[in-house]
């Protein structure tokens, strides 16, 4: 019967062995997706999916036509604006890295810019981009990665830290 308890005790003890042992490798593959790398790209993603919501909701219509942008394209939030980054659930650097995205992009004549900043607000191109499968594809071409979520927020923080900007 001693043998039966010890045979049991043994067997438990290794099973927490081989538990906490899995438990380290779990830790250890926890760790690398949490390096500053994966952090840019879960950044970018999160970015990514706020434009995403932003052009959805955009493009939502009714009875009278597009319920949350203008007829000119005009939107009333946009999650990289000071008030709209938390109603979006971004965090202030990722609004400023999407801002900066936004306005890079804008310069550039090829592709024709999907959002655009003129008279003190943004608009979102409702004439080349007619439905939203376009602008999303859009987006999904010139959207953010982590790699240059990097660059831009680097940018942004040297911008706030000179007081530029």
């Amino acid at each position: 019967m001693n043998s039966i308890i010890t045979n049991l005790v043994d067997g438990k003890e290794g099973i927490i062995a081989a538990t906490l042992r899995a438990g380290r490798r779990r830790t250890g593959n926890m760790s690398h997706t949490l390096s500053r790398r994966g952090a840019w790209a879960a950044n970018a993603e999160r970015c990514n999916e706020a434009v995403y919501k932003l052009i959805s909701l955009a493009f939502e219509t009714d009875d009278t036509g597009r319920c949350n942008a203008n007829i000119d394209g005009r939107l009333p939030w946009v999650p990289w604006g000071r008030d709209g980054r938390y109603l979006f659930g971004l965090a202030a650097t990722d609004g400023d890295v999407l801002r900066l995205h936004c306005q890079r992009l804008a310069d550039l004549e090829v592709p024709i810019p999907l959002f655009t900043f003129e008279r003190q607000g943004w608009y979102i191109n409702v004439f080349d981009y007619k439905r939203p499968q376009a602008a999303f594809q859009y987006w999904e071409q010139h959207g953010l990665t982590g790699l240059l979520y990097r660059q831009l927020s680097q940018i942004t923080s040297t911008k706030r830290r000179s007081g530029a900007g």
